[in-house]
């Protein structure tokens, strides 16, 4: 089965973090050559259980 690539390019940590018009703030891990290629938002109050 072949490795498929996500449809576009990942963004830096840092360049989202940068963007304060999405009002992100980092609470842990490092910042530096950090990709991120998906995100989702969840309505739960807490979705850790």
């Amino acid at each position: 089965m072949p490795i498929l690539a996500p449809p576009t390019p990942p963004v830096p940590l840092a360049d989202l973090l940068a963007r304060a018009d999405l009002g992100l703030r980092q609470v842990a891990g490092p910042r530096e050559d950090i990709p991120i290629h998906w995100a989702h938002t969840s309505e739960m109050e807490d979705p850790v259980p």
